[in-house]
């Protein structure tokens, strides 16, 4: 019945998101007549992505070198393609283009110990780095705690000091921030 492979690009990171199944050096292959669903998916809050990128959105699909469009409405985070009945050679992938209107909040390092965390959000939506995004105007409370029997000494936002609370408030978001807290050391 023959063979089909799929040339599958960008795989990862410099274009803005990334399409799986990515296969070896982004070659996907099998036998002919089978269905192969691709899933492409833009840099996102969900996507953790690497700190300095831009927040990205999917713009268009590209199968064969044409252009055939995304299912959603303006630049959704996530689509899916599907080759029905494969043989032959193909080639799939995606434009991406940076979303207006996010904003990021960075959880900078604590001294001493204790921890900052954003309330509501699963620890799995926050980057490895302490970056949450946020939409243009949204508000977003984070939590501010010591280790058992330590204390909060000093909490800082954009580098200025908020003094020794236990949560702060990011209200009506229209730029990007950074939250750091120290703590005092309980030994």
């Amino acid at each position: 019945m023959g063979n089909f492979q799929v040339t599958v690009s960008p795989v990862w990171v410099e274009e803005g998101g990334f399409i799986t199944p990515s296969g070896e050096n982004g070659i996907v292959s099998g036998e002919a007549g089978r269905n192969e669903t691709f899933n492409i998916e833009a840099f996102s809050a969900k996507t953790l992505p690497v700190h300095g990128l831009p927040w990205n959105g999917i713009s268009n699909i590209v199968v064969d070198g044409v252009q055939v469009g995304i299912t959603g409405s303006g630049l959704p985070l996530q689509e899916s393609y599907t080759f029905t009945n494969l043989s032959g050679d193909h080639t799939i992938s995606a434009i991406f283009e940076p979303l207006s209107g996010v904003y990021t909040v960075t959880v900078l390092p604590c001294v001493n110990g204790g921890s900052i965390s954003p309330f509501g959000i699963p620890a799995a939506q926050m980057s490895q780095t302490g970056i949450v995004a946020l939409q243009s105007g949204s508000s977003q409370f984070f939590n501010i705690e010591p280790t058992t029997d330590g204390t909060v000494q000093d909490v800082k936002v954009d580098g200025v000091s908020v003094g020794a609370v236990t949560g702060y408030l990011f209200e009506n978001i229209s730029d990007n921030h950074t939250i750091s807290a120290s703590f005092d050391d309980p030994v």
